[in-house]
């Protein structure tokens, strides 16, 4: 590892605030493999943003040729560095903050193919060309440190100089136009509601681009061969990437949870709004932010689609990519190990049992052919129940029952999923369930596929001893809240003889997140902001409970001895205010 100060003009152009000045501290006294427990305690967005390891989620899904030369423009506190030199032979980081550059250093100390220069991308004498070259986040600030009438063209046309003939363009940037902006997020960089929408009327310094103006100025410098991904929320905390091979649906656009780095007003809910400009082939226009791979040179198929399991405890983190026909699962990191072997066990087990599991497995990766013919069973099962046709939707459910029945144990009822999760349940109650000894509770209509009147299955991660038939129903119908409406969800439960249990299931299922969950990740992508009718629906609360509080009060003071006691007073009173108002108004 080498940091290279001979471009270094001895003084930083980079104004600090207190709060990076705590995470660069944060950095030197603390290992990498540490930080997610110093961010736990200190959650602000700065602190967050640099230390936490979904930053790398950009990238590290990227398939990158072996033994290349890569390019880091804008490195910030190193959080995408050490991912890109896991992947190639040679990394150079350029930082214009010495400062940021040294914080670089002591994190990625151990990483002996890294080089760190520092200074301006304008300065700076390369004395080779480059595989690949990475501007995540910095194109927006190229005014600030490239020279020019056009810092945004020029940054990219001295990009396009520094790369090999077939040599790639990573860029990561916000998108003006994304839907965050027109729920009322305030702008990243100016701080300014609805700033970028507008066209940045009171700041010029930092500018971001839609989708067009983006494919208009790369085709101007060249790189006219592009493929644009969709990262949300976006792509500074990626958790599923779209592309325009796979693009969101009203379905799985319903899994989204966005993120705001202030706290904030928004006008309304982000993923209402991706469903309806989903319906009309408008989601690239609005996606919050963008991921390109451009190049002079016709670019090789790669992954269509990404998600990665970021709210999850760090022993339970995948990443599931789809690439060429292929439904590829990984492990995210060296504590999640543990978790992918018992998912191996959980698809051999499944194949002994005779359900059809499409997945296989190698040391490294799960895997599947990826199919796009077939309809899940929830697709088809809502079909089913919009056009009205319940007679079939029922059946069909009963089907699936039976099947889940053939794996029914008729052991003693000890040590069952709800002991294990400490959720109370009486003994008449455990006697009506159907319980399986080897419980695939995530044996759920969404994750099976459906193909000449055969269920295959797959996503099958988890695993408990003697569940429910019923509670593995019960998680069935979880996935179409925001699709069916409430009650008629409840009669299709009451149906199918689960709406009384929906009490305890809805218990037991708060239970297994909880252990699953890592609850402050969860709560940072959920608890930043209001919605004007969640705010709405608060103050209602609020008032109903004011009122509320004042009518037991008035009613205690009517119940009471002192007020009974009084009453022939204040019937007096009431006649000699009587007599004065008439004393008056006959005046």
């Amino acid at each position: 590892m080498k940091l290279n100060l001979d471009f270094y003009k001895g003084e930083d152009l980079y104004s600090y605030e207190e709060i990076e000045n705590e995470t660069t501290k944060y950095i030197e006294e603390n290992e990498e493999c540490d930080y997610e427990d110093v961010f736990k305690n200190d959650m602000r967005w700065t602190v967050f943003y640099h230390l936490t390891p979904i930053r790398q989620n950009i990238l590290n899904w990227y398939e990158f040729k072996p033994d290349s030369d890569i390019l880091e423009i804008g490195a910030e506190l190193g959080s995408i560095t050490g991912v890109l030199c896991d992947k190639a032979k040679n990394v150079t980081a350029v930082e214009i903050s010495k400062r940021r550059a040294e914080s670089i250093k002591k994190r990625h100390k151990t990483k002996e193919n890294l080089e760190i220069i520092v200074g301006n991308l304008n300065d700076i004498k390369f004395d080779k060309k480059f595989d690949y070259i990475t501007i995540i986040g910095a194109l927006e600030h190229a005014s600030m440190y490239i020279s020019g009438n056009n810092p945004f063209e020029n940054l990219l046309i001295h990009a396009k100089d520094l790369l090999k003939k077939d040599g790639k363009l990573l860029i990561a940037t916000e998108n003006k136009f994304g839907m965050k902006y027109f729920a009322g997020a305030k702008e990243e960089h100016t701080g300014i509601i609805y700033d970028s929408i507008t066209g940045y009327n009171t700041n010029k310094d930092v500018q971001t681009f839609g989708k067009g103006e983006l494919e208009n100025i790369l085709n101007s410098v060249g790189l006219k061969n592009q493929k644009f991904y969709y990262p949300l929320p976006d792509f500074k905390l990626p958790n599923t990437i779209f592309s325009d091979s796979y693009l969101p649906n009203i379905h799985n656009i319903s899994a989204y949870i966005p993120y705001y780095c202030e706290k904030c007003n928004v006008n309304f809910s982000e993923i209402q709004a991706y469903k309806e400009v989903i319906k009309n082939n408008n989601f690239q226009f609005f996606s919050n932010s963008f991921f390109i791979e451009c190049s002079e040179s016709k670019l090789e198929d790669s992954a269509s689609f990404i998600n990665f399991s970021n709210y999850r405890k760090a022993k339970y983190r995948m990443v599931t990519c789809i690439n060429k026909n292929k439904l590829i699962k990984n492990n995210i990191n060296s504590k999640s190990e543990e978790h992918f072997k018992q998912y191996t066990k959980n698809i051999d087990e499944l194949k002994e049992k005779q359900f059809n599991c499409i997945e296989k497995y190698t040391d490294n990766s799960i895997e599947s052919d990826y199919i796009q013919d077939f309809k899940s069973l929830k697709e088809i099962l809502y079909e089913k129940y919009s056009n009205n046709h319940k007679d079939e939707f029922y059946d069909m459910i009963n089907q699936y029952k039976e099947l889940l029945l053939k794996d029914k144990s008729d052991i003693e009822k000890n040590n069952t999923i709800f002991d294990r999760y400490n959720v109370s349940v009486d003994k008449n109650t455990l006697n009506e369930f159907n319980f399986i000894e080897s419980g695939f509770w995530d044996l759920i209509f969404q994750n099976c596929f459906v193909k000449e009147g055969e269920y295959y299955f797959f996503d099958q991660e988890w695993k408990d001893e003697m569940v429910p038939v019923e509670f593995i129903l019960y998680r069935c119908f979880l996935g179409y809240a925001g699709m069916i409406k409430s009650i008629e969800l409840e009669e299709i439960l009451s149906n199918l003889g689960i709406m009384k249990y929906n009490d305890l299931f809805g218990k037991l299922e708060v239970e297994i997140q909880k252990s699953i969950r890592d609850d402050k990740m969860y709560d940072f992508y959920t608890c930043e902001h209001m919605s004007l009718s969640d705010q709405k629906e608060m103050e209602k609360q609020n008032l109903e409970s004011t009122i509320s509080d004042y009518e037991n009060k008035l009613q205690d003071i009517l119940n009471s001895r002192s007020w009974k006691l009084t009453k022939p007073l204040r019937n007096i009173s009431k006649i000699f205010r009587k007599n004065e108002n008439n004393d008056k108004y006959n005046k």
